[in-house]
């Protein structure tokens, strides 16, 4: 079960989704890497998004497992990078071309070196506490 974010947060995430894999809902088991390498300017440029109804963003929100997969990734690859573990997605090492727009704002979270390490992280199917935590953090930080 996810926790329901604000939603400003939500909708913020939808966009997001939405502007990175405008074709994913059809494709739920791929993920596309080339799509994802704009994302750093767009979170950089997003308008205030919190006008969306907080249910339509959170549908979207556990809807899109595509999505769900490139955050996930982005957090756990954050975590275990340095210490050389391979994740067990079929993606890998693909997402490592994706990632790299996104670290530099991933390694100034402060709450990252705090999660624990865990097999959770995974399952890019579960919206693992680090990537909810840098989801939130990440709209704070683009929307002050």
């Amino acid at each position: 079960m996810l926790p329901i974010l604000p939603s400003c947060h939500l909708a913020h995430f939808t966009h997001l989704a939405h502007l990175a894999h405008p074709y994913c809902l059809p494709i739920l088991p791929i993920l596309p890497v080339l799509p994802m390498l704009p994302i750093l300017p767009i979170l950089l440029i997003l308008p205030i998004l919190s006008v969306l109804p907080t249910c339509v963003a959170y549908i979207a929100h556990i809807a899109c497992f595509a999505c769900f997969a490139c955050f996930s990734h982005f957090a756990y690859i954050a975590h275990i990078v340095y210490l050389g573990i391979c994740p067990s997605c079929p993606c890998y090492p693909s997402c490592h071309l994706a990632i790299l727009s996104v670290l530099p704002i991933l390694s100034i979270l402060p709450i990252l070196p705090i999660l624990p390490m865990s097999p959770v992280l995974l399952s890019c199917h579960l919206a693992c506490l680090a990537h909810l935590a840098c989801l939130a953090h990440l709209a704070h930080l683009t929307h002050p």
